[in-house]
């Protein structure tokens, strides 16, 4: 067991105009906090840039992390195949499970359209979050049914409740998925062939430390070879706007330590060990990993300002973004960051002084700013590299 019960990660970075993270109305997302209107990235945002960031996979591997997607069917088939079973016999086979997720009351209520043979999409009910050893499992199972066919497609096709059948067998032997990604931020299914998972790592929507200023950009598309009139107005192909925002955002995140080493049991005396390295991986991808929305138009790459690591005995997670009710301005010789970290550095020493459970075991402190002092009961790490590896080994 990891000597330690949990992590928090609090951290500021600053973007210049961007739109990270987009609404129904395809501008960035606000909130209103401590009675402002403030820029916001969501948690779901924030988490998927985590999860499918290179230095989380990289730390992990391929075989550590599983895969969220409607497309399990398709998933299920393309394994079959690689195992020797023709196309169609993958996909006949893929078929039955493409109500996976849905209720027995939702199937016998679908429309005629849906069950019509040529309407067939080999699509899941929900999207699902799936381990490769629980993939290799629901093949397992499609392959014997396969067999007891004698390969006869005719008969594939028929097969009624197969796909109840697989489930079933599935429940049976209560497979435990061995996902990291899957252990960290959970798993909910209505299916009980599949286990629900506790998440383990809960991230906060990440708000704007200043004031929100909204602003668009009108833009024109030239087109290279204008036509007759069009040579006259200057060749624009299109208009449009786009709306944007600059930001310096307060990021912050909590690790059940406890929570995570249980979802990894099934890996045996490896859970440890693959424990800390996921949380190491973690605080690394949350620091380098930048949401991907619009980046195309903005190239909004950035890297934070500030960490705070605490390490903690005791399961009392502190989101520390009450610092910035008050928000954060620059002048006065000083830039939104440097605000910024003074409000936060300001708020975690008021805390521990006037909450004596809330204090951590350690608190780690990196900045990039080498004339902003930490606060006072904090271990000042000149690289976050260094940070990286004092997290690993206080946990």
């Amino acid at each position: 067991m990891m000597s330690k019960k949990m992590v928090e990660i609090s951290m500021l970075k600053n973007y210049a105009p961007s739109n990270l993270n987009r609404d129904e109305g395809g501008n960035p997302k606000d909130c209103v906090f401590g009675g402002v209107l403030r820029g916001r990235i969501s948690s779901q945002c924030i988490k998927r840039s985590i999860r499918k960031s290179a230095f989380f996979s990289d730390a992990l591997g391929e075989s550590l992390l599983g895969i969220r997607t409607v497309h399990m069917p398709s998933c299920v088939a393309s394994i079959l195949k690689n195992r020797g079973y023709t196309q169609e016999l993958a996909e006949a086979a893929a078929e039955w499970l493409a109500n996976t997720g849905k209720s027995k009351k939702n199937i016998e209520d679908s429309p005629e359209d849906d069950k019509d043979e040529g309407n067939k999409e080999l699509r899941t009910a929900q999207i699902m979050f799936f381990s490769k050893e629980e993939l290799e499992a629901i093949a397992d199972e499609a392959a014997k049914m396969i067999e007891e066919t004698g390969r006869d497609l005719k008969a594939i096709k028929k097969l009624k409740n197969a796909g109840d059948s697989i489930e079933s067998e599935l429940k049976k032997k209560g497979i435990k998925p061995v996902s990291v990604d899957m252990a960290m931020f959970g798993r909910m299914i209505t299916s009980n062939a599949y286990k629900n998972v506790e998440a383990s790592v809960q991230v906060a929507h990440a708000v704007s430390t200043n004031k929100l200023e909204r602003e668009f950009d009108f833009f024109t598309a030239v087109d290279d070879v204008p036509q007759g009139d069009e040579m006259q107005q200057g060749g624009s192909g299109m208009l449009g706007d786009t709306g944007f925002n600059s930001n310096c955002y307060y990021m912050y995140c909590a690790i059940d330590l406890e929570e995570l080493e249980k979802n990894l049991s099934a890996l045996g005396e490896e859970a440890e060990n693959i424990a800390k390295k996921a949380v190491v991986a973690f605080a690394k991808a949350f620091a380098y990993a930048n949401p991907s929305g619009k980046q195309n138009s903005f190239a909004a790459h950035s890297l934070p300002g500030l960490v705070c690591v605490s390490i903690k005995d005791k399961k009392i997670p502190i989101n520390l973004a009450d610092a910035f009710l008050k928000p954060a301005m620059y002048g006065y010789g000083k830039d939104l960051m440097h605000d910024s970290a003074e409000k936060l550095i300001n708020h975690i020493d008021k805390l521990d002084d006037k909450y004596s459970d809330t204090k951590p075991e350690t608190r780690l402190w990196f900045t990039m700013n080498d004339d902003i002092k930490g606060p006072k009961y904090a271990e000042k790490c000149e690289k976050f590299d260094l940070l990286l590896e004092r997290l690993r080994e206080s946990i």
